[in-house]
């Protein structure tokens, strides 16, 4: 089953620091002047010193991670994951554009890619199509809201986007069809269900979501 969103739409189904002295000893003295002349002789050393400068370089290495390059499919548009978000409208409520997307650069203008339920409303912002769009240990995902349309109970996701954890019935976008590596085991009606890998019936063509066999 996909996220659903038809008539009777329900909660649930399927759609990340010295010195010295003179002396004498008596008799005859005979006197003699002795004239001494002492040359000291003075030697000036110089003393050189020789000083070694080191310079320590220290290297610092930042890591930057990267979004991934592929495209976010919008319909009949592909949009740059970094800069830009797929604005999908679902049901063309006020617009008249049922199931059509648009590429919008970030951030949005106050107005861009209405999300409120209201008419020109229930559009979907769309920042990432799985969780390798993300940085690493966060999943991409978003929530299915249900609302009145026309007499009948719709759903749509107002976002979809990268988050810390997306606990059920959040549902996390896939890349496998088929494929459970990515999708959690849920609680569903007290019974413990694994959820696999889904076509989403919301998102436009390419998006899958975790959802109930």
């Amino acid at each position: 089953m996909g996220d659903g969103g038809g008539s009777n739409w329900r909660q649930g189904r399927p759609d990340s620091q010295g010195g010295g002295g003179t002396g004498g000893d008596g008799g005859t003295t005979a006197t003699t002047d002795t004239s001494t002349t002492n040359t000291t002789g003075t030697t000036a050393t110089t003393s050189t010193t020789d000083t070694t400068s080191t310079t320590t370089t220290t290297t610092t290495t930042t890591t930057t991670t990267t979004m991934p390059s592929d495209p976010l499919d919008c319909g009949a548009q592909s949009c740059q994951v970094s800069g830009e978000i797929c604005c999908w409208d679902k049901w063309g409520i006020g617009t008249g554009n049922f199931e059509s997307g648009q590429c919008i650069d970030t951030p949005l203008e106050p107005g861009q890619c209405n999300t409120a339920v209201m008419q020109g409303g229930v559009q979907t912002i769309i920042s990432c199509q799985t969780s390798d769009d993300c940085a690493s240990g966060n999943l991409c995902c978003g929530d299915v809201t249900q609302f009145n349309g026309g007499g009948q109970t719709l759903a749509y996701y107002p976002k979809i986007e990268c988050r810390a954890a997306c606990p059920w019935p959040t549902r996390i976008l896939c890349k496998t069809l088929g494929d459970t590596s990515e999708c959690p085991v849920v609680n569903n009606n007290g019974q413990q269900t694994q959820t696999v890998c889904n076509d989403s019936s919301l998102l436009p063509d390419g998006y899958h979501v975790c959802g109930l066999p």
